[in-house]
């Protein structure tokens, strides 16, 4: 099988990267800006991507997301292309939401451009004729301790100042899912032969950030503190039926390793 990781300096595509090879393939790594025309790419990792600098990145964030996918569906020669999306489209959806459930976003909510550039890219895929699948990938989490990754901060909170400043309500749960797991299920679906058009990659179980807290404190002791006017952030519950019986989406608990990850951000700084 051949592959191309695209945005293989970025925390996911060297995890794709690092799993392709520990399977024996050999992944064409291009820069952003090598000419790909004449390549033969098989399978395409599209990791290409902003998260936490969207904001003061707008631009970059529809390019990343929307133009370079444009230019590469329209002249790349690939087999699949496998684009990375993110579950934060169901924000502002409540209950249980699948790949079928309809989105809501409001183009005057700056925090909504991410959105919309991700669901601009998951359309160009899936309409542009070629074969193209979406995964939607939930908040994932890893040993990434120089992001500003929601847990990752906490973590460096909880070892620099030995104090965790919440801007939002102990009560406020979202998703996450653990690298590894997340790769291993975008790696399956390289291989698997009819795939649908969309996947959702989550863990499929919320965790709040009062449960995040004290996990952390059992393994570095520290305080946490709601600042004022934090908000109760709700976000749904999501759906990963789909991706566990067609792609073996097995996940974690999140909980579990946040032990491992405090010890190993104390022995990066030290």
């Amino acid at each position: 099988m051949i592959t191309t990781v695209l945005g293989s300096e970025g925390f996911i595509g060297k995890q794709v990267v690092r799993v392709l090879r520990q399977r024996g393939y050999t992944p064409f790594c291009p820069s952003r800006d090598e000419n790909l025309t004449g390549h033969a790419l098989g399978i395409v990792f599209y990791c290409i991507g902003l998260t936490a600098d969207f904001r003061t990145r707008p631009l970059e964030t529809v390019d990343a997301h929307v133009c370079a996918l444009s230019r590469l569906l329209h002249d790349a020669d690939f087999d699949r292309l496998i684009y990375l999306s993110s579950t934060r489209v169901y924000e502002g959806l409540s209950g249980l939401v699948n790949e079928n459930t309809s989105l809501i976003v409001e183009v005057n909510n700056f925090s909504h451009l991410y959105n919309l550039s991700k669901l601009m890219g998951e359309s160009v895929c899936l309409h542009c004729g070629r074969n193209a699948v979406v995964v939607r990938l939930s908040n994932v989490v890893g040993p990434d301790f120089s992001s500003d990754n929601f847990l990752i901060s906490l973590i460096r909170q909880a070892c620099d100042s030995e104090l965790i400043r919440l801007h939002s309500a102990l009560e406020s749960a979202k998703d996450f899912i653990l690298v590894d797991d997340a790769v291993n299920a975008i790696i399956a679906l390289a291989q698997y032969p009819k795939p649908k058009h969309i996947y959702n990659i989550a863990s499929g179980r919320k965790l709040s950030n009062a449960q995040i807290c004290k996990t952390i404190a059992r393994a570095q002791k520290c305080r946490w503190e709601v600042l004022p006017d934090s908000l109760l952030l709700t976000f749904p519950d999501i759906d990963v039926s789909l991706a566990r019986q067609e792609l073996g989406l097995f996940s974690n608990n999140v909980l579990d390793v946040l032990g491992d990850l405090v010890c190993q951000y104390r022995k990066r700084k030290a």
